[in-house]
């Protein structure tokens, strides 16, 4: 069986990883694969948006002398009802918001490759969720989650989206500097209740065969993997980053993000080193994807050019 680090780097080769100068999704607070439209709240770090974004009076201010600027959208921007963006935003389609939001739209290259990152991110979460549970998951008492982990270092839980409907708490046994990935099965998953950890910025939930994720009145302890789900949130709190397939509604980002590093792609294997067969094997279906992606943006660049 792969070991987690070589199947890492076998999805970071197969998916052909961002080069060291581009922005990954560890960069940001929120990344959302496709089209977003928030209502309020504030978004304290930053956020990239590989769609359209609509926001109705949100406040984004998390830039930071490291960074050219703290909003980076694929597509066209749209602010209504007032908002700020403090530290400006770089916008690959069109600006319609306000004249004295600083915003850079129109940019024909964005710090973010999308196309490269969102393949990453939707390989990276099926990856994940392809390890075996080493911890135990347990619901006691109607609606306690119990998480008993195997030891020090990387612990894997499964739990499915029916069950985890059910808990509105989570209770743990995890030994000091443990990281956790809780892995959640299913399609149509409800988030809700205080789900929270002691280290919230060790937890990665990963949403892999989630289409739809619904949070409401929920207090959520983790950054949350779910690059094929559309999310809907009806207010709440995550204490962690949070990167969805598509974003409508509201929810709180607070915390210092995700500190581990499943979401970073590893270091490339030295020039000695032999991959196993099942790295060649994703690495072979790997380059087939990006070559596929080259050739499809070819076309379109052939396309503008005749037109």
């Amino acid at each position: 069986m792969l070991k987690y680090a070589s199947l890492a780097a076998a999805l970071s080769i197969a998916v052909g990883a961002p080069a060291a100068a581009a922005e990954l999704v560890t960069d940001f607070q929120l990344y959302v694969l496709g089209d977003l439209t928030m209502n309020g709240d504030q978004i304290t770090q930053r956020a990239a948006v590989g769609g359209d974004a609509t926001f109705t009076g949100t406040s984004i201010s998390g830039a930071g002398s490291a960074y050219a600027s703290s909003l980076v959208v694929g597509g066209d921007l749209s602010y209504v009802n007032g908002g700020s963006i403090i530290g400006g935003a770089q916008v690959g389609g069109a600006n319609h918001a306000p004249s004295y939001m600083p915003v850079s739209a129109g940019l024909a290259s964005l710090p973010v490759d999308f196309d490269i990152e969102n393949l990453r991110l939707k390989n990276l979460s099926a990856g994940l969720a392809a390890q075996t549970a080493t911890g135990v998951t347990e619901l006691k008492w109607g609606s306690n989650l119990y998480l008993t982990g195997a030891g020090a270092g990387l612990n894997v839980f499964t739990v499915d989206a029916a069950t985890l409907a059910q808990a509105s708490v989570i209770k743990t046994d995890l030994a000091p500097g443990s990281q956790v990935l809780i892995n959640v099965v299913g399609d149509v998953v409800t988030l809700s209740g205080g789900l929270t950890f002691d280290d919230p910025s060790s937890v990665l939930w990963n949403f892999a065969g989630a289409s739809q994720i619904t949070a409401g009145g929920l207090n959520l302890g983790g950054s949350v993997l779910a690059p094929n789900a559309a999310f809907v949130g009806n207010y709440g709190s995550i204490y962690g980053d949070l990167v969805v397939g598509s974003f409508n509604g509201a929810i709180s980002l607070k915390g210092n993000g995700y500190g581990g590093d499943l979401l970073t792609p590893p270091p490339l294997p030295g020039a000695g080193a032999v991959p196993e067969p099942g790295v060649w094997a994703l690495m072979i279906l790997g380059f087939g994807a990006v070559g596929a992606m080259l050739r499809r943006r070819r076309g379109r660049a052939l396309g503008a050019a005749v037109a």
